[in-house]
């Protein structure tokens, strides 16, 4: 079985996507709490990007873990052997046609009510917390009045996934 650590994994998926690939990267430096080992972790460009990578991940047998803003979130001191891929800049676009709204799973909870509201549309502003982003909000279903985030979600692919143990 191929490892997340390996360098083969990290030059083939380096060779493959736009965004950065980064080897034994310390996972302190993306949750609140500070702590954490190294993982390898792909900072994607595109959604593609992620969809290259997941490919990939399945293909040599190597678990992957989403992480978006590291606000609810304590990682072990040995790290992952896992492909961490970080949601965020890449993945943070907004759009909008009349009242349908298209806001990447990366972009900020609090810059997506800010940008809604600025366009005369309220009600996001109440799922802003814990998770951070927009799509942990969707993945953890973060409390929209009495409804949750999910519910009010039309369109949110998701992939099959092995866990991190």
């Amino acid at each position: 079985m191929t490892t997340a650590r390996g360098k083969d994994f990290a030059a083939t998926l380096r060779g493959a996507v736009r965004g950065e690939v980064r080897e034994a990267e310390p996972l302190s430096r993306w949750s609140t709490y500070r702590i954490g080992g190294s993982a390898t972790m792909l900072c994607p460009a595109t959604a593609e990007d992620v969809a290259i990578a997941l490919r990939q991940c399945a293909a040599e047998g190597v678990p992957w873990f989403a992480l978006g803003l590291g606000s609810n979130i304590l990682f072990p001191d040995e790290g992952l052997d896992a492909l961490v891929i970080r949601v965020g800049k890449g993945l943070d676009g907004v759009t909008h046609q009349g009242a349908l709204w298209t806001i990447g799973a990366g972009m900020p909870q609090a810059l997506a009510a800010k940008r809604t509201a600025a366009a005369g549309f309220g009600g996001i502003h109440k799922m802003v917390g814990v998770p951070g982003s927009v799509g942990g909000g969707v993945v953890m279903k973060a409390p929209h009045r009495s409804r949750r985030c999910r519910r009010r979600t039309t369109h949110a692919p998701s992939t099959p996934h092995r866990a991190c143990a």
